[in-house]
């Protein structure tokens, strides 16, 4: 034989040997790996589910209150006439046959107690450290329909799933996560919590109590709500609200996302947006409103108040058909009024023109003034003000006589008004100022 046949030989021998031996080590690596380290498996795949559904019931006289802590799954909770609580548990289960997903199905710690006038359901699986390198290892999940009295008062706290409520009237405390949280037709105390979901209420009547919603990464709608107070707050989504009516405040906090309000009747308002556009329509509010966005327009439109605080850093500001103290404030856009009566006006912006039309209180002093734009004051000719006007890199104009009272040139005016009267001051250090009589369209 060759020599060189020979070494061809030698190193086939050598190299099918070291396939072995790396053969055998992974093999007993596996085998190793797979007795000695729990719930870590190489090749897992847990693909085969089995759906189990179950039915309890359990009877209840008068007033109840029902208790629900649960993991992964949705609730639903709906009322019926009759004096019992109806509990339907729909259970998917995994693993990598049928009958081991029917073993898990029919294991998990799924909990019912009755103690007299209250039932608690809880299911809070252990947390499973098994971990598939190839393959996959799959949550469980019980889906519960509960159907209770309408007088059933509800606590819930859910840690993954939607949930529903309709119905009750015993007032609710809900607490979700990732899944949207939907309430209807609800009496008593109401508190929604969520985290990452979309709150959607609606026909929500607490009577003395109190309505809470709040959520973090979803938006919140909401209609037909009553209560002796309302606080609303989103990190991160719309609030949409319209027909709320409290007896006392109404609180709405938004970090990034538009807010509008609709149809509204509180004793006041305070809103808060860090990053978003607010609209405010047809209210009546015995006390102040107070809005504020950092970056969005605000329009106020037909909304009776005792005073209006607005401001808002970057955005147009438009208040329609306000009567009584206007604080309005703006850095970055213009200030528009319209339809205003007997208004006690202090208007400041920073770089915006400002435009007013409508009446002001001859009992009050008001101020307008910008750094960089245009005032325009439309008011009815008959108005009686002491006016103190600087236009310093501009001109002034006015509709409506004046009499000299102290110094007057282009740009700056000492002046009464007809009768003269309480002080109008108007400064701007780039722009005109205008005084325009008030016609009976505007």
């Amino acid at each position: 034989m060759k020599a060189g046949t020979i070494i061809i030989l030698i190193l086939t021998i050598v190299f099918v040997g070291v396939l072995a031996l790396c053969g055998l080590t992974a093999f007993g690596t596996y085998s190793w790996f797979n007795a000695n380290t729990d719930g870590v498996h190489f090749f897992y795949s847990e693909d085969t589910s089995f759906e189990l559904v179950e039915t309890e019931t359990y009877p209840v006289s008068g007033a109840v209150d029902l208790i629900l802590d649960t993991s992964f799954g949705n609730i639903s909770i709906t009322t019926h006439e009759a004096n019992v609580i109806e509990i339907e548990k729909e259970i998917t289960a995994w693993g990598e046959d049928k009958e081991s997903a029917q073993a898990r199905a029919e294991s998990l710690p799924i909990e019912i107690k009755q103690n007299g006038d209250s039932l608690s359901i809880t299911y809070k699986p252990e947390n499973r450290s098994d971990v598939a390198i190839f393959g996959e290892v799959r949550g469980d999940s019980v889906n519960f329909n509960i159907k209770v009295p309408a007088e059933t008062a509800v606590e819930v706290d859910s840690s993954f799933g939607k949930i529903l409520l309709d119905g009750v009237t015993g007032g609710a405390n809900l607490t979700g996560g990732f899944g949207d949280i939907t309430v209807t037709n609800v009496s008593g105390s109401l508190v929604v919590k969520g985290m990452q979901s979309k709150l959607d209420v609606s026909t929500v009547d607490a009577g003395e109590e109190s309505i809470h919603l709040e959520t973090t990464f979803g938006g919140i709608t909401a209609e037909g709500l009553s209560g002796a107070s309302l606080f609303v707050r989103t990190s991160n989504g719309e609030m949409v609200l319209t027909e709320i009516n409290t007896a006392e405040g109404l609180a709405m906090e938004n970090q990034f996302g538009a807010i509008r309000l609709e149809e509204f009747q509180a004793e006041s308002l305070k809103l808060v947006d860090m990053n978003g556009a607010v609209e405010l329509l047809n209210g009546t509010l015995n006390g102040p409103l107070d809005a504020s966005t950092t970056f969005g327009e605000i329009t106020v439109t037909n909304v009776e108040a005792e005073r209006y605080v607005l401001d808002t850093n970057n955005g147009n500001l438009v208040i329609d058909g306000a009567q009584g103290e206007l604080q309005l404030s703006n850095q970055f856009g213009p200030i528009t009024v319209l339809n205003a009566e007997q208004a006690i006006l202090t208007a400041k912006s920073s770089n915006g023109m400002i435009s007013f039309s409508g009446s002001l209180d001859e009992d009050a002093s008001h101020l307008v003034e910008t750094s960089f734009g245009e005032i325009a004051l439309a008011i009815p000719e008959d108005s009686n003000f002491s006016l103190s006007l600087d236009a310093q890199m501009g001109k002034i104009d006015s509709e409506i006589p004046v009499m000299l009272s102290g110094s007057m040139s282009e740009n700056h005016w000492e002046a009464d008004m007809n009768e003269g009267g309480n002080k109008l001051t108007m400064k701007t250090n780039n722009g005109n100022i205008y005084i325009l009589k008030l016609s009976e369209e505007q």
